[in-house]
């Protein structure tokens, strides 16, 4: 279907994560690029074995492998591990403490997201810091808004499109602005982010309206 790269959301279960992402590599071949997240399932023993078993695999990145509450445990992850972390995505403080996450050295890339990240103006206050660190910053989710992002941080490599079943993968194309075709997104760069109302609609079924004074004082 044209897809290249693939990430696994697993089971939460030590055994079977590890022998799926085996399965996983077995099945693409040595060269599509793999990644593989956590959701943050792990504590730090188990998140240490999955994460060396992903290291033997070749996988390009480990993704919230624990609970992003304490940074400590991500540094000592990070250092024990050769495979790039990838965090921050639900920390609080949207993007007020990626400077603190690098600081400590509790990642190597980066998340961003138009939902969990301070919006588009949070988001690439992430990816420009990051940026300035040599680190790549992920853009988080679907949608208009996050594919726009992925238009605008170079430093992204995917934009992630979750899949339920095969039957799911040939809706793709038809999703309007953000249609997948042949594994393949194309941003739109008309002006705006991509929303289509049906105006006449609203105004049709609008309960109430709010007048504007667009006078000038």
């Amino acid at each position: 279907m044209g897809f290249g790269a693939y990430k696994l959301h697993a089971w939460g279960v030590v055994k079977d994560d590890i022998e799926l992402i085996r399965a996983l590599r077995r099945w693409v071949g040595p060269d599509a690029p793999l990644m593989f997240d956590g959701s943050a399932g792990w504590d730090y023993a188990d998140a240490l074995v999955v994460g060396r078993a992903l290291e033997d695999e070749g996988y390009l990145w480990y993704e919230e492998p624990m609970r992003e509450f304490h940074l400590g445990s991500y540094a000592k992850l990070a250092d024990k591990l050769d495979i790039p972390i990838l965090a921050a995505e639900t920390s609080d403080g949207v993007h007020w403490n990626a400077a603190s996450w690098i600081e400590a050295g509790a990642l190597d890339m980066t998340r961003v997201s138009f939902h969990f990240k301070g919006g588009f103006t949070g988001s690439m206050k992430i990816a420009q810091l990051s940026d300035s660190f040599g680190m790549r910053a992920q853009v988080h989710g679907m949608g208009l808004e996050n594919a726009q992002l992925c238009g605008a941080i170079e430093n992204n490599d995917f934009y992630e499109q979750i899949i339920f079943d095969e039957d799911h993968i040939h809706t793709l194309s038809d999703m309007g602005a953000i249609s997948i075709i042949d594994g393949q997104l194309n941003i739109s760069s008309e002006p705006g982010i991509g929303h289509v109302f049906d105006r006449d609609r609203l105004e049709a079924t609008a309960l109430a309206k709010a007048v504007v004074d667009t006078r000038r004082d």
